[in-house]
């Protein structure tokens, strides 16, 4: 059936209507193409894109519709950045983008310096649509060490062969990427497939979906769905296991023992793991479905510390070359470490306290003295003499009134009746004149309050050993020129940065050490102080250095900068925000410190911390030992000493 041609009029009006609709697609990447801070201080040349003809035909039309219903299901709310090089083979479909509203640039790439510049996140949600005939550029761009990469941004690349899909998503910077989208044309005509960047698996890329008749095989799926909150059983390099035909690779978590975060125990099944630290990993574990496997860093590595030539030792190291995912142990988020590892979000905080030694106490005889100051010993003292004179007069001066008993009868005696009195001593006989048995009631009333004060104090002070001064304070810490141990240099920087003068003058006596086991006998030594957050100290003093409730170290008073203890995780690890919201559940219900317990009470249930020593102090009476009463003895020698003294005396004088 022929048709008439349309009239010259209608011609005309589609032609008009199809060159509007070419300057409005150069109209919108002219207002789109904005150049970020970098492209405006290094120029990179990049000439304007010009579209092809409409009428020219497309690599393939069933592209067009693959792009515009992925962009419309999940890039909504995304900014668009679309790339491109001088080849001409997606000129149709990058024509077409132009038109959409959330386009924000267009970026032509003749270098792979033009591409770093490309990759700078700009907002929450950024999607990169990537169509470059030459490949060598990006995938470049995704083994190099340097920064120039949005890691969270969307990666969709077309084009690519699967291989080189595989390559790019396996690569430094791919691995740690959430989204990488590769678009495949397949040998079917009009049909596309779908790959999608995986986490932790043997293989770093899968297919996803496909694109077949205008529509998707799977239309329900997202292409740029969660991957990190479901791990799916990830496990280790070394055990290697099936589901789904999805083989699964490694969640390492760097790990050693450090209590009472992490305890370290063997019993007949072999070394067991415990503690708080344990716990949240086997949690996170459980919730994101990956399995754990702990590795230690190199003996006394411990946390790391960085090297002259910019590499980190220990810990920090395993993470920073990829021989760990996740770090554990008691981990102080600080700014040096953030240069090489990612933190989560922070589940616990430390004071960073000095460990000391517990000065021996007193010895018990001095406790007779214990129960007044110097100062009120010396009151008492005058206040005897003073009484024992006042009463002489009274007794003495109104003898014209009545006969006095003879114990008042000179200044001797009446310091020794009053003497008497004061040591509770019962009276033979009391005094006759109403004036004088007035003064001695008074004295009664006074020796009594007097004797009960001394005796409930000195109880106290016989069974409780009383210490010595001891160093308290930084301020005195400084002062008392002890050498300030730690583990590696970390506190070393930490003092340096300390805005209190005593706190800095202290890194003229800090000494690193790599093991806890050569500081701790400096310490008992009375030789050193050692520089740890409170937690540690308080386990150690009462798991190894504490016998019959007797401390032999403690924490001094005064202690500095609280730290945020955080898991460590790689840089740019695709974890970290999956990581954060477990943890903030965990913290903000209240189960940090319940594992917190729980691991303390685990560790008393494994070692003896000396609980059946202390029962007798614990369960009530405390019986008095020869050691609690030696200074009764003491008197009772001094008092024969002066007995003696006053014999021989007496002898040679008579």
């Amino acid at each position: 059936m022929n048709m008439d041609p349309p009239p010259l009029s209608l011609s005309l009006l589609l032609l008009s209507c199809l060159l509007a609709h070419l300057g409005q697609g150069a109209s919108t990447e002219t207002q789109q193409r904005t150049r970020s801070p970098a492209e405006a201080a290094e120029p990179l040349g990049r000439s304007a894109y010009q579209p092809a003809s409409l009428l020219e035909p497309s690599v393939s039309p069933s592209l067009d519709g693959l792009l515009r219903a992925f962009i419309e299901n999940e890039l909504q709310e995304c900014d668009l950045v679309l790339i491109h090089d001088d080849s001409n083979e997606y000129e149709m479909q990058l024509t077409h983008l132009l038109a959409l509203g959330n386009v924000r640039r267009l970026v032509r790439v003749d270098t792979k310096q033009d591409l770093q510049l490309a990759m700078g996140g700009e907002s929450r949600c950024t999607a990169y649509l990537i169509f470059l005939g030459d490949h060598a550029h990006l995938l470049d761009l995704s083994q190099s060490q340097d920064e120039a990469w949005d890691y969270k941004g969307k990666y969709i690349v077309i084009g690519f062969s699967p291989e080189e899909l595989e390559v790019l998503a396996a690569s430094p910077k791919g691995r740690k990427t959430k989204h990488i989208l590769g678009i495949v044309e397949t040998s079917d005509e009009g049909v596309w497939a779908l790959y999608g960047n995986v986490f932790y698996r043997e293989r770093a890329l899968l297919r996803v979906n496909s694109w077949r008749d205008g529509r998707f095989a799977s239309p329900g799926e997202l292409l740029l769905r969660d991957k990190t909150s479901d791990l799916r059983g990830a496990v280790l390099k070394v055990y290697r296991w099936e589901e789904a035909s999805i083989s699964c690779v490694l969640r390492k978590v760097a790990t050693f023992a450090w209590e009472p975060n992490v305890f370290y125990t063997r019993d007949e099944g072999g070394l067991r793991r415990f503690g708080v630290d344990v716990d949240v990993v086997n949690v996170l574990g459980q919730v994101l479905n990956f399995s754990v496997a702990f590795v230690e860093p190199p003996r006394g590595e411990l946390w790391g510390d960085e090297r002259s030539n910019g590499s980190w030792s220990g810990m920090m190291g395993m993470l920073q070359t990829g021989q760990a995912d996740l770090g554990a142990a008691s981990i102080y988020v600080s700014v040096t470490r953030a240069a090489v590892v990612d933190f989560s979000a922070p589940y616990d905080s430390r004071l960073s306290c000095f460990m000391a030694r517990t000065e021996p106490p007193l010895p018990r005889w001095q406790a007779l003295a214990f129960p007044f100051h110097l100062w009120t010993w010396l009151a008492l003292l005058m206040a005897l003499a003073l009484n024992a004179a006042f009463l002489y007069v009274i007794a003495r001066g109104g003898s014209a009134l009545g006969p006095e008993i003879g114990a008042l009868g000179s200044a001797g005696s009446c310091l020794y009746y009053t003497f008497g009195m004061h040591c509770d001593a019962p009276q033979a006989r009391t005094p006759l004149r109403p004036t004088t048995q007035l003064m001695v009631g008074m004295l009664w009333l006074y020796v009594t309050i007097l004797t009960a004060s001394y005796s409930t104090n000195l109880t106290a002070f016989i069974i409780v050993s009383r210490p010595p001064s001891s160093i308290e304070t930084v301020e005195e810490l400084r002062k008392s020129g002890l050498e300030v141990a730690g583990l590696g240099e970390f506190y070393r920087m930490a003092l340096a940065s300390a805005g209190d003068a005593n706190l800095q003058g202290l890194t003229e006596t800090y000494k690193g050490h790599r093991s806890v086991e050569t500081i701790l006998p400096k310490v008992l030594d009375g030789t050193s102080v050692f520089l740890q957050n409170s937690a540690y100290i308080e386990y150690v003093t009462a798991s190894r250095f504490t016998q019959k409730g007797v401390a032999a170290t403690r924490m001094m008073k005064e202690c500095f900068a609280p730290y945020s203890i955080a898991l460590a995780v790689q840089k740019h690890s695709p974890l970290k925000e999956d990581l954060d919201l477990v943890l903030g559940r965990l913290r903000d219900s209240g189960l940090i410190r319940q594992y917190f317990l729980q691991s303390l009470r685990s560790a008393a249930a494994a070692q003896d911390l000396g609980g059946s020593e202390k029962e007798s102090e614990e369960n009530g009476v405390i019986p008095l030992t020869l050691d609690h009463l030696q200074g009764i003895f003491l008197v009772a020698c001094l008092g024969w000493g002066a007995s003696a003294t006053a014999f021989l005396g007496e002898l040679l004088l008579g």
